[in-house]
């Protein structure tokens, strides 16, 4: 079995980026690294957003380390060292092959603001020149979203109508032989 020694001349760092998850949450996580792993985290909340900065003296220590969080906030991992949350939307709608449009102007001026200096983002971004500066299509996103969210809102009342009733019931009600008629339950 390879022994770890928590002595090495020179550390290794990183710094890995969370939104959404609690700041408790990693703190905890990290406290709870094996001592043989030689890790010690320091963490910094902002809103929503966590930074968790590692150094060990073993690279095979940070490694596991990264790793264990990597495991409990997959979800909410979006990015390691220099990458900010901007940047990591712009990489993850490139990759998608999307693109992200805003029906609303004031929210297209918070998005322009945060995504105008991030390299690439013209491509996943279209600065209001095909939505909301635009009172036609501004108003087609509008319409559509909104049609979107009544079918979803009839999709979770059919669903909340049904969940306690056997699923028999729900989808196979026969008229009764006596009377012709479909009952209303």
């Amino acid at each position: 079995m390879k022994n770890l020694s928590c002595e090495q001349n020179e550390p290794v760092r990183c710094v890995l980026r969370l939104f959404g998850a609690s700041a408790l949450g990693v703190q905890q996580a990290a406290s709870a690294f094996p001592p043989e792993w030689c890790v010690t985290a320091q963490c910094r909340s902002r809103g929503a957003e966590t930074l968790i900065a590692l150094q060990s003296e073993n690279a095979a220590g940070l490694d596991k380390a990264r790793r264990s969080l990597h495991g409990c906030f997959a979800a909410d991992l979006y990015g390691e060292g220099d990458t900010d949350l901007a940047a990591a939307v712009v990489q993850a709608l490139e990759h998608r092959r999307r693109l992200l449009v805003c029906a609303d102007a004031a929210a297209g001026a918070l998005m322009e603001a945060r995504l105008e200096a991030v390299p690439g983002a013209e491509k996943v971004f279209d600065f209001g020149t095909q939505s909301y500066a635009d009172p036609k299509v501004g108003a087609q996103i509008v319409r559509r979203a909104a049609r979107r969210q009544d079918a979803a809102a009839a999709l979770a009342r059919v669903h909340w109508q049904l969940q306690d009733k056997p699923l028999c019931q729900s989808y196979c009600t026969l008229p009764s032989p006596h009377n012709n008629q479909i009952p209303d339950d």
